[in-house]
C-alpha cells in the first residue's frame, strides 16, 4: 500500500500516514476508473499463468523501481 501510494498515486509520506484506508482505496479506485476511460485498449484482461504471469510481474517490478 505504501509503495502504491507513494509512487503510483504520488502521495507524500505524510499524506499516506494521515489517510485512512477508506480514502486510500477510494483514490486508487478512482485512478483505475480514470485510467480505464482514457486508455480503453489497455483494459484487455487475460488469465496470468506461466510466462504471462512472469511478464506481468516483471513489468510491475520495472514500474515500481
Amino acid at each position: 500500500m505504501y509503495t502504491t501510494a507513494r509512487y503510483i498515486l504520488g502521495w507524500s509520506e505524510d499524506e499516506f500516514w494521515k489517510a485512512c484506508p477508506k480514502k486510500y482505496f477510494a483514490v486508487l479506485f478512482k485512478l483505475g476508473e480514470i485510467k480505464s476511460s482514457l486508455f480503453p485498449a489497455e483494459n484487455k484482461q487475460e488469465v496470468l499463468v506461466g510466462r504471462n504471469a512472469l511478464k506481468a510481474l516483471s513489468y510491475i517490478a520495472q514500474k515500481t523501481r
